[in-house]
């Protein structure tokens, strides 16, 4: 069952030891694109998220954190994560794992600030920087949009791969699917609003300097 999210202290989070982001891109509410990253590890496709770790004071902490390391600084949810209208999660069992899958939809926008440009404008400033940059920030590569239609016939189908906007097939992390699918059986889609207001941030701090962030508001 969908609940609303609530802030607790890291000695009540035993039983929650990862966190996921699914982004979902709208037009008038309805979904259009499912925005993913690849990691290079895995060589899949993935959503943004990771493990809660001890400097973490809530679960939420945790998604702020690996929301801005996985996007390579292109996406601040650190406003609108404890938002009811805006996010929701449900929780579910991987191996012995426990793991809350957050779910964000963004309205595309005609004069949007193109999330895939930022990521790849900040990746190419943070190849090249000469501080050293933190290993966290080095797993995803690249980000892709699917369409969300290709999304469902992967979830009915099985598929291992699935294309792209562009047409392309790229293998997709099959927990991601598993994710959406229980989202979708949950109605979640139709709980929490779309996003349509953000601030483009300009940062000039350490390694991250000339890096952009599109800083989501609730």
């Amino acid at each position: 069952m969908w609940v609303p999210i609530k802030r607790r202290n890291w000695n009540n989070l035993k039983n929650i030891q990862r966190v996921r982001l699914i982004i979902i891109e709208t037009l008038d509410n309805i979904p259009q694109n499912i925005v993913l990253f690849n990691n290079q590890r895995w060589n899949k496709f993935v959503s943004v998220g990771g493990r809660v770790e001890s400097c973490d004071f809530s679960e939420c902490d945790a998604l702020k954190r690996e929301t801005l390391e996985e996007t390579l600084n292109a996406i601040d949810i650190s406003e609108l994560i404890e938002s009811d209208e805006k996010v929701q999660f449900n929780e579910t069992s991987v191996g012995n794992e426990r793991t809350r899958i957050y779910f964000l939809k963004i309205e595309i926008c005609e004069n949007e600030v193109s999330l895939e440009c930022v990521f790849n404008e900040n990746k190419i400033i943070l190849d090249h920087c000469r501080e050293n940059v933190p290993k966290d920030w080095k797993e995803m590569n690249s980000i892709k949009r699917f369409p969300f239609g290709n999304i469902l016939r992967a979830i009915n189908n099985d598929l291992v791969c699935i294309e792209d906007q562009g047409g392309v097939p790229w293998r997709v992390y099959n927990q991601v699917l598993e994710y959406v699918d229980k989202g979708l059986k949950e109605g979640v889609l139709d709980r929490i609003d779309p996003i349509t207001e953000y601030e483009n941030i300009l940062n000039n701090k350490s390694f991250l300097n000339g890096t952009r962030t599109i800083k989501l508001k609730a």
